[in-house]
């Protein structure tokens, strides 16, 4: 304890830091929520430009609240310090971003495996117009070719 600081000065010290930690939560909570549903949006509209331009900032917001509940874990006391109504707001705001969360992944998960059947479909119907080229001979006679495929793959080691 510091020498120049009475009991209650450390006691009001804390529960200032308690109320401010769980007010930073709060406002990462709406900002993370926000976002969130801008980026469903834009993913259920393929305006992939949106969610590009949201990363840094969803990245940003993903790590505060991971923080501050690792601090929240390591200190309970500040959640319990709080008044019915301060936890009860908070429960509402955890079940939000929750299901925002849980929506997002799943559009997220939609659009990398739509982009995966799309870019598999060009393979496969480059591969199926190779395999059908004829190669004819000057006179004219189709002339049969040698296996000499040009490598087309995607996501697959070669």
């Amino acid at each position: 304890m510091n020498n120049d600081t009475t009991p209650v000065e450390n006691n009001e010290a804390d529960e200032n830091r308690k109320k401010r930690t769980l007010s930073e939560l709060l406002d990462i909570i709406h900002g993370l929520s926000d976002l969130l549903e801008k980026e469903n949006d834009a993913l259920k509209k393929h305006e992939l430009e949106i969610v590009k331009e949201l990363l840094e900032r969803k990245t940003f917001l993903t790590r505060s609240y991971q923080e501050h509940i690792i601090a929240m874990n390591k200190n309970p006391d500040i959640i319990q310090s709080q008044n019915e109504e301060q936890k009860e707001s908070l429960k509402v705001l955890a079940v939000k971003l929750e299901k925002l969360s849980g929506e997002n992944d799943k559009l997220l998960k939609a659009n990398i495996d739509a982009g995966g059947q799309l870019l598999e479909a060009i393979v496969q119907a480059a591969k199926s117009v190779h395999e059908k080229d004829a190669v004819y001979s000057v006179n004219g006679s189709k002339i049969e070719k040698k296996k000499n495929p040009k490598a087309l793959s995607f996501n697959k080691t070669i």
